[in-house]
This record gives C-alpha cells, structure tokens and sequence, in this order.
C-alpha cells in the first residue's frame, strides 16, 4: 500500500512516499547546506533532518494535532526557508512559509483557493517568486492553466483591524454600553469616542444627552472623560480628524479620551450620569502608527456588548480593516453562550449577517451551520484567537471570512422577532 516516487529539483534529491491512498504522507527535500527536511503529512508537522539522517532538533516548526489540517508540496527556498502547500487550519489554502529556524511566518501569504489541491510542483524563483505547477485551470479567478507564477504577499501582517463603532441605547447600570478590545505587540494608542449630542446632526432620535466614557483594565479604571472639549490643546480633534473620524461641535457634551496602554484586554463603557437613558455611538480607533508587521503593535480583537432585536433594535457594529491586503477574521455572535457568564437576558437564537455597503457578504445563525469545512474552519478560528469557544449545537453564530480592506457591518438580530443581550466579536485569525 506504500508508492514511492523520485525527481530531481534545483534544491536537491525530493521524495515523495504516499502511505493509505494518498491520504496522509510525507515529504523529504535536500536543503542547500545538505540537509534533509521532512514533512510529516501524519502528524501535520515539519521536521529537518541532518545529512547524517539524525533530527535537527533546532529546527522547531509548529505541530498541528487537527485531522482536517493537509499539507502538500514542501520545497526549501535559497534564503534557507521552507515553503509548503498548507490547507486547512485558519481558512488558509495556499502557501505558507517556515523561517530557517522552523518558526511559522505570518506576514508571509500566497493565497491560492481551490487551486491548492490541484498544484503539485512549486518552485521558488530568485526574485522571491514562486512557479507552481499542476492540473489547475485558474488562480484567484484568472484563467491561468498548469503553469503559474506567483507572487506571494510578504506584508499580511499589516492588515490590521482599525475601528470599532457601535451605536446602542446607553443608561446606568444594566443599560450600560460596553466594548472592549485586546492589543498585542507593545503599547498601543486607542481613542475613545461616546457621542451622544453630536449624533443630532445625522437626524438620530433620543441621543444620550450627556456621555461619560471610562477606560478600564479589569476591574481598575485607567482614565475616563466626561466632556471632551474640556481636553488640552485639541489633540483628540487633531487625533480623530487625522484618522477620519467625524467632528464634535466645539463645547458639545460628547465624550473622549486617547490612552497608551500595554498588551492585554481593555474595556471601554458608556453611561449616562444622572440623565435619561438615550442612544449614544462608542467609537475606538487605532491612535498609534500603523502595523508594518504580525508583530508590530496592534489590535487583535474588537468586542461590542448590548441589547439587540430586530428592526430599529438590531445591533449594529462597524469595524474597519485597514492595509493592503486581505485577511482571515473570525466574527461571532454569543447569546446563549453569555449565560456561562451571569449574563441574565441573553439572546436566545442571534443571527449574524455581515455586510459590506448594502451587499450581504455572509451570514450564520447556528455556528455549526454549514459543510463540515466551514465548521472545522470556525473551530481553529477560535483555537487560534483564544476565543472562548461555544458549546456543542448551542444556537450562538460564528463565520470565519477572508477579507479586503475596508468598511463593514455586522447585524445580530433575534430569530423569530426574539430580544435579548447579545456580544458581537471581532478576531484577527493570525
């Protein structure tokens, strides 16, 4: 049940065994100091083998336990790396990069769809290039058959999550609007908005008359503001208007803030003093200059928490990824899964409906809804974010979705005219 295959590449001697039909195998390629390299299609993981045949135990690439994970073609580029067909985790078909020390490159991507499992030849060029072979027809929707060159995108990293708004009744206690976001990467600058009186001039009905916005780092408070005009020297006006974010009228009761803080989770809250309840927009940018790296400071994840329904009442939050690439984000939306929480009220069945403009880009209502791909995406979605995860046939929604940069709407509303309180979430899938 074992056939073996041979050729010769610019890289040295490739072997190819194929073990049960084909589906698993490995993979052996000669580096250019001698060395052999393996890719274990059982154990989904890469290893390099010494010349000697012993295992370079400095060589430390990722291991991935999950039988949905497929590898194909692996071949070693002349800076000493490793490049592999990679289908499976993450919602990523295409090829991925190994560093010369075996670390997984995420600013590294050459997404090729369908295509993954047609190409059986890659080769990397000297220009940074790849040539890719096989029984493909098209790329990407281009005609382009059995021989291809790519260019991979060495900038992935860079597509960031710019902007979270949410607009939602805000009050006092039980009624209070909540965000929150998680950062990585060093210190990162967020600005804070909560307008209340200024959302008068776009016609909305009932706004919070007086905004207070509180910054919070679990249970501590790490700044807060009341009136935002009250700021020294303008610099949230200069801040919001260098990243597009629309104007307070001067001496208006909205609220601001910009803080600098380190990696971790942050919560942002909305309330509305010793006022009637009204509608406010809670508003987070990213402040600090922006990613030029997986690694460089960041947001990774935005939240947004309140009551939902349908019409006039549904949740609506807005983020914006920014870069220019496209990238892997998890959304979800949790209403029986807050009751693991004390959340007393959750929403009982939440659909969730991404939109780009006024185009429906996706749409979810029970998270194991869908191929079993779709599934098995959304599980190493959460597994890769360190989401906490839903619970078997629990009515929560979930999409995993490759995205271009820019401007999109995720709507949560209750199935069969249900209200409830709802969390909507954001994840950069690395």
């Amino acid at each position: 049940d074992q056939v073996m295959t041979l050729c010769s590449t610019e890289q040295g001697l490739v072997c190819q065994l194929n073990r049960w039909a084909a589906t698993t195998g490995i993979s052996l390629d000669i580096g250019p100091a001698g060395e052999v390299r393996e890719l274990n299609g059982a154990t989904t993981t890469v290893v390099r083998l010494a010349a000697n045949g012993r295992n370079d135990d400095t060589f430390r690439a990722p291991t991935w336990t999950t039988s949905g994970v497929r590898l194909g073609q692996i071949t070693a580029a002349p800076d000493g790396s490793v490049l592999a067909l990679f289908f499976g985790q993450r919602g990523r078909r295409g090829v991925i990069r190994f560093d010369p020390s075996g670390a997984y490159d995420p600013d590294f991507a050459a997404e090729l769809g369908d295509a993954t499992s047609q190409i059986t030849d890659l080769y990397p060029l000297p220009d940074g290039q790849l040539l890719a072979f096989g029984s493909f027809t098209s790329i990407g929707g281009v005609a382009q058959p059995y021989l291809a060159r790519l260019t991979p995108n060495t900038r992935a990293g860079a597509t960031h999550l710019g902007n979270l708004s949410v607009r939602s009744v805000a009050g006092t206690g039980a009624a209070t609007l909540a965000a929150g976001y998680i950062s990585s990467g060093g210190n990162t600058t967020v600005l804070a908005r909560a307008a209340g009186p200024a959302l008068a001039q776009f016609g909305v009905a009932n706004p919070l008359a007086d905004p207070r916005l509180a910054l919070f780092q679990g249970a501590a408070v790490v700044a807060t503001n009341d009136n935002w005009s009250a700021e020294p020297d303008n610099l949230i006006a200069s801040t919001a208007s260098r990243l597009s974010a629309f104007p307070f009228p001067i001496g208006s009761r909205d609220a601001a803030l910009i803080a600098t803080t380190p990696a971790g989770a942050r919560t942002v809250q909305v309330t509305g003093g010793e006022l009637l309840p009204g509608v406010a927009l809670l508003e987070l940018y990213h402040a600090g200059t922006a990613p030029v790296s997986a690694r460089s400071p960041r947001f990774t994840n935005f939240s947004a928490r309140s009551s939902t329904g349908n019409g006039s009442e549904t949740l609506i939050a807005g983020f914006t990824l920014n870069g220019d690439s496209s990238r892997n984000v998890l959304i979800r939306a949790a209403g029986p899964a807050l009751t693991k929480f004390g959340v007393s009220g959750a929403l009982a069945d939440p659909v969730l409906t991404l939109f780009r403009g006024s185009t429906v880009v996706a749409r979810n209502d029970q998270w194991e809804d869908g191929t079993a791909e779709d599934v098995f995406l959304r599980r190493e979605a959460v597994a890769a974010t360190g989401a906490f995860p839903f619970d078997a046939a629990a009515k929560d929604s979930a999409l995993v979705v490759t995205l271009p940069p820019g401007q999109y709407t995720a709507h949560v509303t209750g199935t069969g005219n249900s209200t409830g309180i709802a969390l909507v979430e954001f994840y950069e899938v690395p």
